[in-house]
């Protein structure tokens, strides 16, 4: 399968471990044969992100345990803890809305923000599609000298208007 079709597939929804991890090998040979320029392109579109952690983030996505310390950050169990099945699941989540780090707390702290609909129960789910929006990219906030303001989420705000 070629790559831009396997990247595709994980685009819209594919999230085996077969896919998910063939995509990972892939874009790793790609990175050990990108010149450095090449390298430096890719993580300015990206917004600061190199390719090699876009590739870590893909095996981080499928490893069980990255999945269940993950379980613990979001539950605030303790590491042992039973964890259920839906708990895990929501350690596979994705954001919607990623902000910079120590946006709403301290440095190193991460943030994102993810948006439901409150619906009745229903035998099909009601999401068909995810929208992200990264909005890290030549940000600077601090909580005090620059922070977080409505303004600053008016862009957001008109590209997930319902009514688009």
């Amino acid at each position: 399968m070629p790559l831009k079709d396997l990247a595709m597939g994980v685009m819209m929804g594919a999230n085996d471990s077969d896919t998910v991890s063939s995509l990972a090998g892939r874009l790793a040979r790609l990175n050990n044969q990108l010149s450095p320029a090449d390298k430096g392109k890719i993580k300015a579109v990206s917004g600061g992100m190199e390719l090699s952690q876009m590739i870590n983030n893909l095996f981080n996505a499928i490893d069980a345990d990255a999945i269940e310390q993950q379980a613990y950050v979001l539950t605030g169990l303790p590491v042992g803890a039973e964890l259920s099945d839906a708990q895990r699941q929501q350690a596979q989540a994705q954001p919607i809305l990623r902000l910079p780090t120590g946006i709403f707390y301290a440095n190193g702290v991460k943030a994102n923000v993810l948006f439901f609909d409150n619906r009745e129960a229903s035998p099909n789910p009601w999401t068909k599609e995810i929208w992200y929006y990264d909005y890290r990219t030549n940000i600077h906030h601090t909580l005090k000298k620059k922070p977080l303001r409505f303004e600053d989420l008016r862009d957001f705000i008109s590209c997930y208007n319902p009514a688009n």
